[in-house]
């Protein structure tokens, strides 16, 4: 006796005894998913000294401000106006009376206004001042020349403050004469926008709203107040609401995917034409998805897009696929057997394989996932394989069972009620007179399509070419498509969020930020002058460029050496003088590395910060938590590390971020001449690009490089071992091969057709080649399972295809379906990511059931056209019916 042949007899004799283990097992999955949570997330980071180095930032330069980054655009030609800058003004003293302010405020130093900064200052504040303090007047009472002189003082005396215009800004000199003043030589500034910052004391943020929910909600309270009416501007946050915008999103994807859910019901109604054993599937697609759940909690599996948010929906879809199957072959026995029983039986021995080896191929294709580097791949690849059997244990095999059980307990009720009739009528109906029980076969009459397919599989040879001629160039195209990772690929493009940030590139060259970390000896003044080189290098860069407002350690150091005020707090001195520094070469830099190293304890040791200049007896001074953000002064017990930050403008082209590397590998190249060690963390001196924050352009594109690696290795491995699997079970290689083409060709096709419709690989659509692998498998091996078995019969092709499709591809087709429709209305998520995912994989579905029932059929007729086919595995007539 076979495996299948226990398989279908176990059973068949204890269905109830495995029903109640399934539904224990599921209580007790139940109990695992409402008792246990994923207490992590799951790390999609590969390993790398970009990542070694992220982890150095975050624990050697604290954050000294919380930062809520804003644009303010006028609604006409000119944001710098008289009436847009009396809005703001007013908008910002809204904000200074609120208890955010209160609260929170920072107070440190603003190097773009050289000037102390008290939580906000924009442009109106720094006019309003000028205002008051050379025309004795303020913004609202002044003339329109007035303002423009004001802000020719302004721009004048705080050059770095122009760094926050938008690209466009112009200014034209003019001679302006305001009452018996003249003033000429007047640059009267225009320009459409500017950005600005509100900053909140770190540390108070964090201890008092440690949630990023709570952050994020007082982002948005501080930029409405700042908006106030806008009526003569527009204000947009710049990456102030990311995990708000998700949730929100999140919600409304996660209702679209319940409506996927019941639409696939509806069309699984359709098929079955019974409202029990769809609501039977709906029951057990739920249980489904707690042994899921429950396993990855039971196996401590992170939380991460792939298993949260990706696997619930692929496993619905290979779901319905066994259900269908089990089920359209348990109706199909039905109408040849009369007791239920033995019904289910014949067709678990006869669908039990084509299950069974679908379930060993795809859970092989998913578990191949296990050799990704990353965390987040390798668990999606154990809790999918995992899913996979699940999927089989409840939906090939216990939905069955369960409609066979209330069926045979009412044949069972309906004989003995039909015995005891017989025996009061005196004694059982003559053969003759008893109805018969349908004998026909079960597909009925094939369908004119299916005839057609079955009869354009007696020409393979023109199939195969026509597959070919379109293969090979929409292989070509996938071949060359790219990898982005913008924004928009995560949240809705008319969000808020991306507004603001498609305004900022719009008019500012910001873009999102990289970090080069140094480790060297910066008590040397010879490594501290490097810095200023890569910097002189990066004028030159077009694709990377310095972080606006963000100064070094040298420009500090610089800042000290030679500063001329005469401070009385340090002994009526210069501090040049006070402490002892001298700069015989002019360049800014004290001559040794102990004046360095002395000017280091006054800063930090000292707490000094950075005096600038005395007011009376205060002094005004960047603070040393200011200096500590970017330098971390190891005091002689080893190198000491600074950062870096640059920005890169077009980071959500991944092409533009690898030239960004490139053109600041070339920048930082002299430093290999000086003993510095490139992309690696060691003892001595090294530097390292990388980045932190929200948004990561280069650990980004590695995390994006090692995925799409791993999605590709993973889908060979896959590939390799299907083809492997089937050849051993099917017993037959020319059958393994022809199962295994119509999963490459899906590949082919779903990349080739997204690169020529402009889509793009991200770390979402590279998914869908490893649930295509999963979908390509389990329909090729259905169709070739019931083609052997109707073959085997006759030995005709074209008969047995036709009988094959009539029977499997019926249920293939409403499978297929149910899932097509199911991911089609998810692609009208308003989440950019979930809605791609929707599309491209309903485009995935239909492709692997074209590629089933049309190509595959084309290459099984190559396997039989010498011969009758190979053994079959089980059948009819090879495997004796036993009785009850």
């Amino acid at each position: 006796m076979s495996f299948y042949d226990s398989m279908a007899d176990g059973l068949s004799k204890h269905a109830a005894v495995f029903v109640v283990v399934v539904l224990l097992v599921t209580g007790m999955m139940f109990m695992v998913f409402g008792t246990m949570e994923q207490s992590y997330e799951a790390s999609s980071d590969p390993a790398g000294p970009a990542f070694e180095a992220r982890v150095i930032i975050g624990d050697e330069f604290p954050a000294t401000a919380h930062q809520i980054p804003f644009i303010i655009e006028a609604r006409g030609d000119n944001v710098l106006s008289k009436e847009v800058l009396i809005e703001v003004y007013a908008n910002e003293e809204v904000y200074k009376s609120s208890e955010i302010y209160e609260t929170y405020h920072y107070v440190g130093y603003d190097t773009d206004l050289d000037q102390p900064s008290y939580g906000v200052y924009t442009i109106a504040d720094g006019v309003q001042d000028v205002l008051v303090g050379s025309f004795d007047t303020t913004l609202d009472q002044a003339s329109e020349d007035m303002v423009k002189v004001a802000l020719h003082f302004f721009v004048q005396g705080s050059p770095g403050i122009k760094g926050t215009f938008s690209k466009d800004n112009s200014s034209e000199v003019q001679d302006l004469t305001i009452g018996p003043m003249e003033f000429e030589d007047v640059k009267v500034w225009r320009t459409k926008a500017f950005v600005n910052s509100v900053l909140l004391d770190y540390e108070k943020v964090n201890d008092e709203m440690p949630e990023v929910l709570d952050q994020e909600a007082t982002n948005l309270e501080v930029l409405s107040m700042l908006s106030g009416d806008e009526e003569s501007y527009e204000a947009y946050g710049i990456a102030l609401d990311l995990n708000t915008e998700i949730n929100e999103e999140a919600q409304t994807s996660v209702m679209l995917v319940f409506i996927a859910v019941i639409a696939i019901l509806i069309i699984v109604y359709v098929s079955l034409r019974s409202g029990a054993e769809t609501l039977l599937v709906g029951l057990l697609l739920l249980f489904l998805l707690f042994w899921i759940f429950g396993a990855v909690r039971l196996l401590d599996l992170g939380s991460s897009q792939f298993i949260n948010l990706l696997l619930p929906i692929a496993i619905i879809a290979l779901g319905v696929d066994y259900a269908l199957h089990s089920l359209h072959r348990y109706h199909e026995e039905r109408r040849t057997e009369e007791r239920p029983r033995k019904a289910f039986r014949k067709s678990i021995r006869m669908v039990g394989p084509a299950l069974f080896i679908a379930m060993v191929t795809t859970a092989i294709a998913f578990f191949s996932n296990i050799s990704s580097e990353l965390e987040a791949v390798m668990q999606f690849g154990i809790a999918a394989g995992l899913a996979i059997i699940f999927a089989f244990l409840l939906l090939g095999l216990a939905l069955p069972a369960i409609r066979m059980l209330f069926q045979d307990r009412k044949f069972l009720k309906a004989k003995d009620e039909e015995g005891a009739k017989e025996e009061a009528e005196g004694g059982p109906k003559d053969e003759k007179t008893a109805k018969p029980r349908n004998k026909k076969d079960a597909s009925g009459e094939p369908a004119r399509v299916w005839k057609a397919l079955a009869k354009l599989g007696t020409k393979p040879i023109l199939v195969i070419i026509i597959v070919v001629l379109i293969t090979i160039p929409l292989g070509y195209r996938g071949m060359q498509i790219e990898g982005k990772m913008p924004v928009e690929d995560f949240i809705n493009s008319e969000s808020d969020f991306v507004v603001g940030l498609e305004t900022m590139n719009k008019y500012f060259n910001l873009g999102e930020s990289g970090i080069v970390l140094f480790q060297a000896d910066y008590t040397d003044p010879e490594m501290l002058d490097t810095l200023d080189t890569f910097y002189e290098n990066l004028l030159d860069n077009t694709e990377a460029l310095p972080t606006l407002g963000v100064p070094t350690i040298t420009w500090f150091v610089r800042n000290i050496t030679r500063n001329d005020f005469v401070f009385t707090v340090y002994d009526n001195k210069t501090l040049r003088a006070y402490l002892g520094l001298t700069d015989d070469d002019d360049n800014g830099l004290p001559d040794t590395p102990a004046q360095v190293e002395r000017l280091y304890e006054f800063i930090i040791e000292e707490d000094q910060g950075v005096p600038i200049y005395q007011i009376d007896d205060r002094i005004v001074s960047h603070d040393r938590l200011i200096v500590e953000y970017f330098f971390n002064w190891n005091k002689g017990a080893g190198l000491d590390k600074t950062v870096l930050y640059i920005s890169i403008p077009r980071s959500g082209d991944a092409s533009k971020v690898s030239e960004a590397r490139e053109e600041l590998e070339e920048d930082l190249e002299f430093l290999q001449g000086m003993g510095f060690t490139y992309n690696e963390i060691i003892e001595d001196e090294y530097y390292v690009i990388t980045d932190v924050g929200t948004y990561n352009p280069f650990t980004r594109e590695e995390q994006f490089s090692a995925l799409t690696d791993s999605m590709a290795r993973s889908v060979i491995i896959s590939i390799v071992l299907c083809l492997v699997v089937m050849i051993l079970l099917f017993r037959s290689l020319k059958f393994g091969i022809a199962s295994i083409i119509p999963m490459i060709l899906v590949v082919a096709w779903l990349y080739g057709i997204m690169e020529i419709t402009g889509n793009y690989l991200n770390s979402v659509t590279v998914t869908i080649a490893a649930i295509s692998v999963g979908v390509g498998v389990d329909y090729a091996i259905h169709v070739t399972h019931r083609f052997r078995e109707e073959h085997a019969k006759d030995g005709d092709y074209e008969a047995a295809m036709t009988r094959t499709l009539s029977s499997t591809g019926n249920a293939l087709a409403f499978s297929a379906g149910s899932t097509f429709i199911g991911f089609l209305i998810i692609g009208f998520s308003p989440m950019t990511m979930f809605s791609k995912f929707g599309f491209l994989t309903a485009l995935m579905i239909a492709m692997a059931f074209i590629a089933a029932v049309v190509v595959l059929p084309a290459f099984l007729a190559l396997t039989v056209r010498k011969g009758p086919g190979d053994q079959v595995l089980v059948t009819e007539t090879t495997t004796p019916e036993t009785t009850e």
